[in-house]
């Protein structure tokens, strides 16, 4: 470790104008004039990292003339004496310092003391000190979860709200997030919110608050900031609208908890639901486990700025009020079907049993008279990007598809989990394996219409979007073929 850091400083460069390199001599008329140097640092903190180089800066000046100047960090390993006397053949009574420095890679400690000496040519020293600190933050905050495009307020009376939700996270540490609100129509109407840090490392923020609006159908310039210790800034600017109630053309189930999960997937999170009338929606949904939590939404990404819910105050309600709406909670494992009317507020939620054709994972199959090549049904996930021994060809046989597994408690629920490489372009469609390739009923494809991979056909040769993995790692595809419903996400 010595001698790496001795290495490293042996980097540091003197910057300096030199006059003559020739004729100097030590031997200069000095007059003593009792004062000190003046040393003025350009600053008593530099805030760099790990293999970078800083600069130490300065103006120095002295009446008598300028003999040295050292720079000492033992834990740096930096000692530099710079000797005016070598460089100049005349007094220098002012010197513009400016001395760079790469450190380690590698170091021990993250602040650091230079201690900067001066000696003037008859004697008379002056002592100054920066603070190194390795915490340099050149990169700005990030929204984690943030309002998309321009928000929807429904108009309701003295209910009238923005349920405003985002995050900002921080390579370092945040300082603050902000919200500011104006509306042209109503210049009383303004919101200046901060939520500050409470802690020195505070890496997240987020905020959830409702703001009070008026029921008048109005429209909002919205503006959110996140700023980090270090004062670098993200903003994002978006419009708030009240309207009437909308009646969305699509309404999503979302059975996780966080806005992360919600972005995270490569499909099917959260879970496409039936658009069966005006403002009236059905779903229709496997529980895995009792007590299983459900919320709707409208939005893909965010649990804001509208979100559906048991209905706090009536039971047999559902509501998206902020303070009010919770998750519906079914309270068995099996199948359900949830329908509700986001005007009117009426919630049904009842179990049922499916009618759908079980595939049988137990059934011989005879792909010719050989019975060597006999082998039982199972179905296969054959395409693009798959981790298979041919990862883009299509085909159903053993060397170009992966297996889906049939889940023991709902044999309807098929899956796998797979490795996927990080930007690789990723299609593949679902059909009954065949040891030569051939192409057989039942098969699914995710559809294409959308552009969003949202559910199932069945017998179709429609491929589905691409999806691009934003990392390599581990994801599990699981597939319910009753529900006609895929999703391909990240497992831990």
């Amino acid at each position: 470790m010595r001698t790496r850091f001795m290495r490293n400083a042996l980097y540091g460069s003197l910057l300096l104008s030199v006059f003559s390199l020739y004729g100097c001599s030590n031997e200069m008329e000095v007059q003593d004039d009792g004062q000190k140097p003046v040393l003025n640092l350009t600053t008593d903190h530099i805030r760099s990292d790990y293999g970078r180089e800083f600069k130490i800066e300065g103006k120095i000046s002295d009446q008598s003339g300028i003999r040295s100047i050292r720079l000492e960090c033992p834990d740096l390993f930096l000692d530099k004496t710079i000797d005016l006397l070598q460089y100049y053949s005349e007094p220098q009574y002012e010197y513009n310092l400016s001395y760079a420095f790469t450190l380690p890679e590698e170091l021990e400690k993250t602040d650091y003391t230079i201690k900067v000496t001066v000696t003037d040519l008859s004697g008379e020293v002056t002592e100054g000190s920066l603070l190194l600190t390795l915490d340099l933050d050149e990169e700005s905050p990030v929204f984690t979860a943030f309002p998309e495009g321009n928000v929807t307020v429904f108009s309701k009376g003295d209910r009238t709200a923005l349920n405003l939700h985002f995050a900002a996270q921080d390579n370092k540490s945040l300082s603050y997030i902000a919200v500011d609100m104006l509306c042209s129509s109503n210049p009383d109407f303004v919101v200046n919110d901060t939520l500050w840090a409470s802690e020195a490392n505070t890496s997240l923020l987020d905020y959830m608050k409702s703001i009070p609006l008026s029921a008048d159908y109005l429209n909002y310039d919205c503006k959110i900031t996140a700023m980090d210790k270090q004062n670098n800034k993200t903003e994002k600017n978006f419009t708030v609208s009240v309207t009437a109630l909308s009646d969305y053309t699509k309404m999503y189930l979302a059975d996780v908890d966080n806005a992360e999960a919600l972005t995270s997937d490569l499909l099917g999170v959260p879970m496409l639901i039936d658009h069966v009338g005006e403002f009236q929606y059905e779903a229709r949904y496997y529980s895995k486990a009792p007590n299983t939590e459900i919320r709707f939404i409208p939005q893909k990404t965010d649990f804001s700025p509208v979100c559906f819910g048991l209905d706090s105050d009536d039971p047999t309600k559902i509501t998206d009020a902020f303070g009010l709406a919770e998750p519906i909670i079914l309270p068995e494992k099996g199948y359900y079907k949830v329908s509700f009317n986001i005007q009117t507020g009426d919630l049904n939620v009842e179990k049922y049993t499916p009618d759908t054709e079980v595939l049988d994972y137990t059934k011989t199959m005879h792909p010719d008279s050989n019975p060597v090549n006999d082998y039982l049904f199972h179905m296969v996930i054959s395409g693009n990007g798959l981790p298979t021994n041919f990862p883009d060809t299509w085909s159903p046989n053993w060397a170009c598809s992966l297996p889906l597994e049939q889940d023991q408690d709902n044999k309807y629920i098929l899956y796998t989990e797979m490795t996927l490489q990080k930007g690789a372009d990723v299609r593949f469609g679902i059909y009954p394996f065949h040891p030569w390739g051939w192409w057989l009923e039942p098969a699914w494809h995710l559809e294409n219409i959308s552009g969003e991979n949202e559910y199932l056909i069945t017998n179709n040769s429609m491929e589905m979007t691409s999806v691009r993995p934003k990392f390599t790692g581990t994801y599990r595809f699981e597939m319910d073929y009753h529900l006609c419903r895929a999703k391909l996400y990240p497992v831990e």
